[in-house]
């Protein structure tokens, strides 16, 4: 009769191994949870890119800018002409640049051209002048807007072909507001303004 061979220990457990595991299921071990997916690191979230975009859409809406108003009080952008009667030199000359923006209607019906929304003089008037004379010569053509403290409105027309506009009016003693229109909107004119008690010769009025 051979001799029975023992089996080793070892071994033993390596062939039960399987049969713990069926056995351990079946009391209910719970199988490892499976790790997470890794997140790309290369987008955001679908919830902080929506509010990312709108964002910067609204960052990239430029403003409305609004419309300019003519100030028809507003303080002259070359300051006041002070004119008592009898003033000297006559002419007066001044010179400056003007820019059309908003139709001259705005300041009266009937006054041709555009203007910028502040005067660009006051005229002060220290004495009465039975007749004070306004002529304006430019690069381009222009017309002339003087407005008295009560809001009454004379306008020179600008001329089709000269560069002269004239204009001629009583004057109160006061304050009047002195705009120079340009022939077409987003113009800029530089001008050279006399102003006279006697009258103005156009030749003596020279180009800016």
């Amino acid at each position: 009769m051979a001799p029975v061979r023992g089996i080793g220990y070892p071994s033993a457990m390596r062939r039960l191994a399987p049969l713990f595991c069926v056995l351990a299921l079946a009391c209910g071990a719970e199988e490892p949870a499976p790790a997470p997916a890794p997140e790309d690191e290369g987008s955001a979230p679908a919830a902080e890119a929506e509010p990312a975009a709108a964002e910067a859409a609204a960052e990239a809406e430029p403003e409305a800018v609004p419309d300019p108003v003519i100030d028809l009080d507003g303080e002259s952008r070359y300051g006041a002409i002070p004119l008592a009667p009898g003033f000297a030199p006559d002419p007066r000359q001044e010179r400056g640049t003007a820019e059309g923006r908003i139709a001259a209607s705005e300041l009266a019906e009937d006054c041709p051209g555009f203007v910028g929304a502040e005067p660009l003089h006051a005229i002060e008037a220290r004495g009465p002048f039975a007749r004070l004379y306004l002529g304006v010569r430019g690069e381009a053509p222009l017309g002339l807007v003087l407005r008295s403290e009560t809001g009454d409105t004379t306008c020179a027309s600008i001329p089709e072909e000269s560069e002269l506009a004239l204009l001629e009016s009583h004057l109160a003693p006061g304050t009047y507001r002195l705009w120079i229109t340009t022939a077409a909107a987003d113009d800029s004119v530089p001008y050279v303004l006399a102003l006279s008690e006697v009258g103005l010769d156009p030749d003596a009025i020279p180009a800016p």
